[in-house]
């Protein structure tokens, strides 16, 4: 230290320049250390431009091996795609993530994993799970109005055998299994309701997000925040997808909800899909 200040004086900085120029140099160095240790050790590197990898925006979960799973998550207005995964305990988790619409955060609580979703780009990072317990997935980017219920988890569980998962664009009901005549435009209509982030703020099993939940509306009676009692018919639903502040339901805020830009046939689509939802909760 004394002979580099000793040698900076002889190049004609000023003593105490002299020092600053070392301590900067010094901080220098070692933001780079960080970094390399970053990128070599951590494995934290830059997003992969989409046009220059093989991925697409189709969420999935697969199984590479008996102890490594590989999850390509999608962002979108106000959901992570899949919601909900579940692995056993031990399991390493490949994760790879990129947005739809907008940028969003991806932080998985507990862990060092802590992605931004860019749309057109797929960010990366691996996380083992050694221990048991349920690991929130939270949007730390605010992404609009709905950024605050815009959560998802990892469950890992001791004993599992391979994965589940919820909130894939497969996990419509399929009801040409179970004979069922309305089964294409059920799947239209779930496929709008993810287009639009509908289930981002509405949730399919009764839990309160930003609006009503989905779960049983169809003919269901509801108070507006007016006092009026209303039947949820297939006239009040069209007019709460087109003009969402009409009549808000009690206990919602107003403004909450955009109008939807759907034509008629989505429309159609999505009360299809609403309908499907009733009859699987009464």
């Amino acid at each position: 230290m004394k002979r580099l200040s000793d040698f900076l004086v002889r190049l004609g900085f000023p003593p105490l320049e002299g020092k600053l120029l070392i301590v900067a140099l010094g901080l220098a160095g070692g933001h780079l250390l960080l970094v390399a240790f970053a990128a070599y050790q951590l494995k934290i590197n830059v997003p992969t431009c989409l046009a220059d990898d093989p991925k697409t925006l189709e969420p999935s979960v697969k199984q590479l091996d008996e102890n490594t799973y590989q999850a390509l998550y999608v962002a979108k207005m106000w959901q992570f795609e899949p919601s909900v995964l579940r692995i056993p305990t031990g399991a390493s988790l490949e994760v790879f993530l990129t947005s739809s619409d907008v940028i969003h955060g991806f932080f998985v609580k507990g862990t060092n994993a802590n992605l931004m979703a860019i749309p057109g780009t797929v960010g990366d990072t691996k996380i083992t799970f050694d221990k048991p317990g349920t690991y929130p997935i939270i949007c730390h980017e605010y992404c609009g109005s709905g950024h605050h219920n815009m959560v998802g988890s990892i469950e890992v569980i001791d004993g599992l055998e391979g994965f589940e998962t919820e909130g894939l664009p497969s996990d419509v009901p399929d009801l040409a299994a179970a004979g069922g005549e309305l089964a294409p435009e059920v799947a239209k209509g779930f496929e709008v309701a993810t287009q639009f982030g509908c289930l981002a703020c509405h949730s399919t099993n009764g839990t309160k997000l930003v609006g009503p939940s989905f779960a049983g509306i169809y003919h269901r009676d509801i108070t507006t925040t007016s006092g009026e009692s209303i039947k949820a018919d297939e006239e009040y639903l069209k007019e709460s997808i087109l003009s969402p502040n009409e009549k808000i339901v009690e206990g919602f805020q107003p403004n909450m909800m955009p109008a939807l830009p759907l034509n008629e046939e989505q429309v159609a689509y999505l009360l299809a899909y609403l309908k499907t939802l009733s009859s699987a909760q009464n």
